[in-house]
């Protein structure tokens, strides 16, 4: 989609450098904004991707937007709110946080589960293989406890915020398991079958939609694949995935392959 439509990523350097640097005000900022603009003047055919400085601009209309805005900073700041629920929270407040972007308007967060909701690093648990200490089995029962409760609280959190229909929350990996155990004690990666689990945005809930049989192996009856999921995200977020966008060349080309949701 381009440098315009990059997410930004709220950590390290990129996180400080939401706050003005020291001896900048907004009128000293906007003086920079200016000078900028007038920099920007230069002959952009230098550029060999003719799409990239126009990215670059609209980029940088937004970062410098978002280091003028004090609403943008305070809903980076987790400690707005009570420390009791930063403590429920625990290891996974940057659910929290994604949480405070949501009611600052940002239309879609996404948060990496592995390393930071769940402490430990990534769920790339095959067996007691390549050095590895713990079983597939070991792995799991120390980690999915941290994520079942985060998960829950997340979800509890929306409805008591009264978000509940208006924010949805998508689970979701890129893959399920292999239906039988390894000979390392583990379960490897198993593309015809995954799961995901949707909560909230006024979608009807407690509902099973799919099977893959008792042992998850492969769809019965209608499958659902990465389409399907996106489709049912599109229309939440108001578009349509009937909806076609030019490509670079000019070509009407659709959303998704397949548009079912």
């Amino acid at each position: 989609l381009g440098t315009a439509h990059r997410p930004f990523t709220p950590g390290g350097s990129a996180a400080k450098n939401l706050t003005l640097a020291p001896g900048v005000n907004l009128d000293r900022l906007e003086d920079r904004r200016n000078l900028l603009r007038s920099l920007d003047t230069i002959r952009r055919d230098i550029d060999d991707d003719q799409h990239t400085l126009a990215g670059m601009d609209t980029f940088t209309t937004r970062a410098l937007n978002m280091i003028a805005s004090p609403k943008v900073r305070e809903a980076f700041d987790i400690n707005k709110e009570p420390e009791s629920l930063r403590k429920q929270y625990g290891p996974a407040t940057r659910l929290l946080l994604a949480l405070r972007l949501v009611q600052a308007g940002v239309s879609v967060v996404t948060v990496s589960v592995a390393g930071t909701v769940v402490p430990g690093g990534d769920w790339d648990t095959h067996g007691k293989n390549d050095g590895r200490t713990e079983t597939n089995w070991q792995n799991l029962r120390r980690k999915l406890p941290v994520y079942d409760s985060a998960i829950h609280l997340l979800i509890t959190d929306l409805h008591q915020r009264g978000l509940d229909k208006d924010v949805c929350v998508v689970v979701w990996g890129e893959f399920g398991r292999t239906p039988k155990i390894n000979k390392d004690g583990g379960r490897d990666p198993w593309a015809p079958a995954g799961s995901v689990l949707f909560a909230g945005g006024g979608l009807k809930m407690g509902q099973s939609i799919g099977d893959t049989g008792p042992k998850a192996e492969r769809s019965r009856g209608n499958a659902y694949n990465a389409s399907s999921v996106l489709a049912t995200c599109y229309h939440l977020l108001g578009i349509d995935p009937e909806n076609t966008l030019a490509d670079l060349s000019g070509r009407p080309m659709y959303l998704l392959d397949d548009r079912s949701k």
